[in-house]
């Protein structure tokens, strides 16, 4: 689960409760305030069905302006030959720090405004009690099928999740699901892959799916959450 503003993270390498990274907390700083200078975003029922995205350099650029929710990354894949995902120690406080890193990037290039990021997801679903849903676990698992393909209806509880979650969670009808993190590559030098899903949660349909990766890499550092941060970054708007 993400860290609160102010808050500290557990390194994901060695277990160890870290104070939060300078990085973070002025993301922290710099959402509150957008969120304080925003304009008030269009009524859910203006919004009309989205296609397809047509931008294949920047798929999510039409997003850009547009009321979404961004939930976690969902899932850590295992079993790599590289054996890149055993150096994870602490897969939730991994994928926390790719999430972090997904929101800065964007509050860098000062886009996505009024997307709502994980921890405010996780907030409001928190304060709904019963009727929210567990943001860290959608039901993804289904949308780790590597034939995956747009406009096909998404199975339950997935889809009923994804419901729940637009009908608490504001103004948002589009959900971007980070699916998973995967590592590929051999001898000694591979990239983590993350899986995205854009989905319509009002007729629990795909809309693009797609995929970021690192540069190479030798091992599991910090650096690969940055990476990933920007690449998801960049589907968005140029750097």
């Amino acid at each position: 689960m993400s860290a609160p503003c102010g808050a500290g993270s557990t390194d994901y390498l060695t277990g160890v409760r870290t104070p939060m990274p300078l990085r973070a907390a002025a993301w922290c700083l710099s959402t509150t305030a957008l969120a304080a200078c925003a304009p008030a975003p269009a009524p859910a029922h203006a919004q009309a069905p989205a296609a397809a995205p047509a931008d294949t350099a920047r798929p999510l650029a039409e997003f850009a302006s547009r009321p979404l929710a961004l939930v976690p990354v969902q899932l850590l894949g295992s079993g790599d030959s590289l054996g890149f995902a055993a150096q994870v120690n602490n897969a939730g406080a991994f994928l926390a720090s790719i999430d972090d890193e997904i929101a800065f990037a964007l509050s860098q290039r000062r886009t996505a405004r009024q997307w709502q990021m994980p921890p405010v997801l996780a907030r409001r679903m928190r304060s709904n009690g019963p009727y929210g849903v567990d943001v860290h676990d959608m039901g993804a698992g289904p949308l780790r099928d590597p034939k995956l393909k747009g406009d096909l209806p998404l199975p339950d509880p997935l889809a009923s999740n994804l419901r729940s979650l637009v009908a608490l969670g504001g103004e948002a009808r589009y959900v971007l699901i980070p699916v998973e993190v995967t590592f590929a590559g051999a001898k000694g030098a591979g990239r983590a892959v993350l899986k995205l899903v854009l989905v319509d949660a009002r007729s629990a349909r795909l809309v693009w799916v797609g995929v970021v990766a690192t540069d190479p890499v030798a091992r599991v550092t910090p650096a690969i959450p940055a990476m990933l941060g920007a690449r998801v970054a960049d589907l968005v708007t140029a750097p």
